[in-house]
């Protein structure tokens, strides 16, 4: 018997299979879990580079509802993020979130998706990447590529960007880089 919602998951892996080819995208994973031990199991798991040496851990989770999202929801990917040790967590939800589980998601950097039928998901605005290279911490964000951008457009083309820092225009690579020395 099929699990409910095996094709709402599916058609998210297969989207972020065509996002980065180079990209190693698995359905239906399971990943140890850092406090019990024990197999996990995630809906998708990303693994990917970015910026040539910084490696990523998405954690998927589609939810087929028949209703909006709330806050709960964010909170337990919160905590299966942290369990899994995934660097980032994107939530999918067939009928949306509420207003204070898209605020508990920006807040948090959990990216909230939309997925409608015929029409292509959502992709992530928000691209969170910790570097803990010195003291301070420095968490980078930017939102280069919109959710309503073309399916062509491939998450490394973020990285092709530029941001405008004090009235000067540099490429997104040089900023990271130099917050890091």
């Amino acid at each position: 018997m099929t699990r409910p919602g095996k094709d709402f998951e599916k058609t998210i892996c297969e989207f972020y299979r065509g996002l980065d080819p180079a990209a190693e995208v698995l359905f239906d994973h399971h990943v140890m879990d850092r406090d019990t031990g024990r197999p996990r199991q995630v809906d998708v798991w990303v693994n990917c580079q970015v910026l040539g040496n910084i490696s990523l851990r998405i954690l998927i989770s589609c939810k087929d509802h028949q209703r909006p999202l709330d806050v709960r929801e964010v909170d337990l990917l919160l905590a299966e993020m942290q369990a899994t040790r995934a660097t980032n967590g994107v939530l999918y939800a067939r009928n949306g979130f509420t207003a204070q589980a898209i605020t508990k998601g920006q807040v948090s950097g959990v990216s909230c998706c939309r997925f409608f039928d015929e029409q292509p998901p959502e992709r992530p605005n928000e691209l969170m990447i910790n570097a803990f290279v010195a003291h301070p911490r420095y968490v980078v964000m930017t939102e280069a590529i919109s959710v309503h951008a073309p399916p062509d457009v491939h998450w490394h083309a973020l990285f092709k960007t530029d941001e405008c820092i004090d009235g000067q225009t540099l490429p997104v690579q040089a900023v990271i880089s130099g917050l890091c020395l």
